[in-house]
């Protein structure tokens, strides 16, 4: 018992920190993919905005600045980090998860630990009464 004591309270030690680890990239990605979400919009407003012109001169300028082409790319590639962003929560909350499994497993053993040192306590006490009464 003692023996998967310790090897549970050393996979949530593990599990603690890998999960404290990636909750902390978690918080720098979330705040990174608000950035480009940012950017993306103001992007899209830009180009709308010059698309809403009449002027030709405009429309050239947009084509020649590649704006259209660097708001396709840029989208897609922020489509592409949400989707890596969600393997990364994902991951969080399985890391969660286990780490949930473990306190409670632990805390199982710890109760059955305490149950059978009661239980040997118990039997050594009324080991302890027979030989006093023989």
């Amino acid at each position: 018992l003692e023996g998967v004591l310790d090897q549970c309270r050393s996979s949530l030690a593990s599990f603690e920190r890998k999960e404290r680890f990636v909750g902390v990239r978690l918080g720098r990605y979330r705040a990174l993919m608000a950035r480009k979400d940012a950017r993306v919009g103001e992007l899209t407003e830009r180009t709308r905005s010059s698309r809403r012109r009449s002027d030709a001169e405009d429309e050239e300028d947009l084509e020649d600045n590649g704006t259209s082409d660097r708001l396709d790319e840029l989208r897609a590639a922020h489509d592409a980090d949400r989707e890596r962003l969600r393997s990364v929560e994902e991951l969080h909350k399985n890391f969660i998860a286990e780490v949930e499994v473990l306190r409670r497993r632990i805390g199982e053993l710890e109760e059955k630990r305490k149950d059978m040192m009661a239980k040997r306590e118990e039997c050594r006490d009324f080991l302890v009464a027979a030989a006093e009464f023989t």
